[in-house]
């Protein structure tokens, strides 16, 4: 992009971007601009069958979580430590066609997420589980890595700041909201976090279908 602050500004309502940080990401170059929704807090997922994660039912969730009908009555919930709030970062591609979603995680809270892998698993890849989620992020365009499968993705929850939020907000995006494709979540065994598949993009309003 000519100027990715200005992708910024306008996401975030008018409230300008204070300053860059290098965010390595697999799959994209090191000068490919990301774009950050906001510091990532929690991660709300339908989990395979044997994966030991606290619950929470959805009835407890904030009143902004935005319900469908379809969602299971108990989630998973992947947390951030409070104290490490400002070191995650959820992040979106504005040059992809679909404006990808990317967790960016700190060197602790990757390494609680490592925690996830199971070694005596199978691993499968990104592009698999976007295949099976389906959506129109289920494009043969992820990186080769192996991962392995966490859950649904149903809910993402971020702070921020969007212009006349004083001083922060707390938002939490139903994905594949408006009747569209939920993501799968996966973790490689590094602790990376992946969203696989799902319909959504990032306009300004937010994310949505």
């Amino acid at each position: 992009m000519r100027n990715p602050a200005n992708k910024y500004r306008d996401w975030h309502w008018g409230h300008k971007p204070t300053h860059t940080k290098r965010v390595p990401i697999a799959g994209l170059a090191a000068d490919d601009p990301v774009v950050e929704c906001g510091l990532l807090t929690e991660l709300h997922i339908d989990p395979r069958d044997d994966l030991p994660l606290p619950q929470e039912r959805g009835a407890s969730m904030d009143d902004a979580a935005h319900f469908e009908g379809h969602e299971p009555d108990v989630f998973s919930v992947l947390r951030v430590q409070k104290r490490d709030y400002n070191n995650n970062h959820l992040v979106f591609d504005p040059q992809h066609p679909h404006q990808r979603l990317y967790p960016v995680l700190s060197p602790s809270t990757q390494r609680d997420a490592a925690t996830l892998w199971d070694p005596s698993k199978r691993p499968t890849t990104l592009r698999k589980l976007a295949a099976k989620a389906g959506g129109h992020h289920a494009a043969d365009d992820y990186p080769r890595i192996p991962v392995q499968e966490l859950g649904t993705l149903y809910f993402v929850t971020y702070y921020t700041h969007k212009k006349g939020d004083d001083p922060a907000s707390k938002y939490i995006h139903r994905m594949g909201e408006e009747g569209g494709v939920d993501p799968i979540l996966a973790v490689a065994e590094d602790g990376t976090l992946w969203i696989c598949g799902g319909s959504y993009t990032c306009p300004d309003d937010g994310i949505t279908q």
